[in-house]
């Protein structure tokens, strides 16, 4: 009976061995092309939002809360747009969300919802176009809020219809990069091209 429990032991140990050298090898191989994919589709996402730019300059991570990451938008060799990307706190969970601003106007160019947890049929329209259109030609230099009625300026946004919350925390999310490119990008209302 030792025997038995002997070999089957030397077995289960060879066989994870094995098993662990593959997935570890696979993992090894598959890392780099993991990387390129999620590489291009931000890069997509950044062109979905800031369609006129013909690259993009990473600026790195960024140490304030809720700001995940700045990018510079490229044209012709300037700084034409920048490019945020978001987490804020919804109904069902974080929101990851990316918005752009071009330097000249200060206007919101496109908003993208990269990630999000939100009800089904109710706040998991944000990422529809029909919600995030709301946002453009809105003005960094003011602060932007939800309304359930129709909105009536460019600084008021309509929310979605049962999702109040989903849409002030997009709203939240996008005032937070609003206060950051008003801070760090413009001058006296008008665009710091530095």
């Amino acid at each position: 009976m030792d025997k038995k429990i002997l070999k089957l032991g030397i077995f289960l140990m060879l066989v994870a061995g094995i098993t662990s050298f593959a997935l570890s090898s696979l993992n090894d191989l598959t890392s780099s092309i993991i990387a390129e994919n999620q590489r291009r589709a931000t890069e997509l996402a950044m062109l979905e939002v800031y369609p006129e730019a013909e690259g993009f300059q990473d600026l790195g991570e960024e140490k304030e809360p809720g700001i995940l990451k700045i990018t510079e938008a490229l044209r012709d060799g300037k700084v034409t747009g920048i490019v945020y990307q978001i987490e804020t706190s919804g109904y069902g969970g974080p929101i990851k969300l990316m918005v752009a601003f071009d330097l000249a106007s200060a206007e919101i160019t496109g908003v993208r919802i990269l990630a999000q947890t939100e009800t089904p049929g109710l706040g998991s329209n944000a990422k529809e176009p029909y919600f995030l259109d709301r946002f453009l030609g809105a003005t960094a230099e003011e602060e932007l809020t939800v309304v359930k009625s129709e909105a009536k300026n460019n600084k008021e946004i309509q929310a979605l219809t049962a999702a109040t919350v989903t849409s002030k925390a997009v709203a939240k999310g996008i005032n937070q990069a609003s206060e950051h490119f008003r801070e760090n990008y413009l001058q006296g209302g008008v665009a710091n091209e530095s």
